[in-house]
């Protein structure tokens, strides 16, 4: 309910007093589709065992697909399948998705929620984003391992045609 989440934009669970706050707070049931101004907003269910929301952002001819906690290779409760997340990326500009699991980790994490980085291959060859930026790395890889994921990644997308990246805490990426 409102009351509920109003909670949680106060102390101690948000840094900020919402006093202080000078924008104006509303909050708003929306659908399938919604709009902020001339930004179009599409929203999708995604895979986790705790729900959740993917988004679709398009403006001026540019187009951004959001999907993290996102377990592609296991359907959740609620969840679409992999066909409706490719039409929901199909040509994007940037599509940005968890790729927490490698192949080798995943028979001991199947179902909590995160996809496999050969799922969101898949995905990105089936929808065909200008540019792919993985997030939701496991907390276990080093630097060299995020280095080494690059180097792998950048392989890939250069023989499909794809630009990628994989992101890091404060990296900014125009479209």
């Amino acid at each position: 309910n409102l009351q509920t989440l109003l909670h949680l934009f106060s102390s101690p669970y948000f840094p900020v007093d919402k006093a202080l706050v000078k924008d104006k707070f509303s909050v708003r049931q929306v659908g399938d589709e919604f709009h902020l101004g001339s930004l179009q907003v599409l929203t999708i269910p995604l895979s986790h065992p705790n729900g959740g929301v993917g988004y679709k952002f398009s403006l001026a001819e540019k187009s951004f697909v959001y999907l993290t906690d996102n377990e592609l290779g296991f359907k959740h409760v609620g969840a679409k399948d992999f066909a409706a997340y490719v039409d929901f990326c199909l040509d994007v500009d940037l599509l940005v998705h968890d790729a927490e699991f490698l192949k080798s980790e995943y028979e001991k994490t199947k179902g909590w929620g995160h996809s496999l980085l050969e799922d969101v291959l898949a995905l990105a060859e089936k929808s065909r984003p200008k540019m792919l930026a993985l997030m939701h790395h496991n907390q276990k890889r080093t630097d060299k391992d995020l280095y080494n994921l690059t180097k792998k990644l950048d392989l890939w997308t250069k023989n499909q045609g794809i630009n990628s990246l994989v992101l890091r805490q404060g990296q900014k990426v125009i479209l």
